[in-house]
């Protein structure tokens, strides 16, 4: 791996204890959530972690560690009952990680994970949106955008197809 970086973090599914990083990740990306806001992420962090399901859907929510910090989140909703075009579709949400940490590579490892950890699940497609900023970082590995709307792009990508990367 060229940077350093790479080589002394993992990715793992996240546990109870990283409750109150990911909540601060989360937070930090929106600096003006208050209180209220605050406590309805730990609530989701803590759902998602606990039952496994988001709006009725497995969701697990996948961590970055480096050292003792959580760098970086995710989360995969498996949608069992709806099909796009037959296919079992993955929907990656919550990508977000420390802008310190940006630009080393991390979140694209983090991609590529969720990518392999979809197809294990039986997803054929992963969907995600994002701003306008972030298209590129995604087309890199294959995703295309296949929708806009409220200013964010919806973006889609067989699996199968998933630009390979040297991790």
């Amino acid at each position: 791996m060229a940077d350093k970086s790479l080589e002394d973090i993992i990715i793992r599914r996240a546990s109870q204890d990283d409750i109150e990083q990911v909540n601060s990740l989360w937070v930090d990306l929106d600096h003006a959530l208050d209180d209220t806001a605050n406590w309805a992420y730990n609530e989701e962090i803590n759902s998602v972690i606990r039952h496994k399901k988001r709006n009725g859907h497995k969701c697990y929510l996948y961590v970055v560690q480096a050292g003792d910090s959580i760098v970086s989140t995710a989360t995969l909703e498996v949608y069992r009952e709806y099909r796009f075009f037959g296919k079992k579709i993955g929907y990656g949400n919550d990508f977000v990680t420390n802008d310190k940490e940006r630009g080393k590579g991390i979140g694209s490892r983090l991609i590529w994970q969720m990518g392999q950890e979809a197809l294990k699940m039986g997803c054929e497609i992963l969907k995600l949106t994002c701003r306008k900023e972030r298209v590129h970082l995604y087309e890199r590995f294959g995703f295309q955008i296949v929708s806009f709307e409220g200013g964010f792009y919806g973006m889609s990508l067989d699996v199968g197809l998933l630009v390979p990367k040297n991790y």
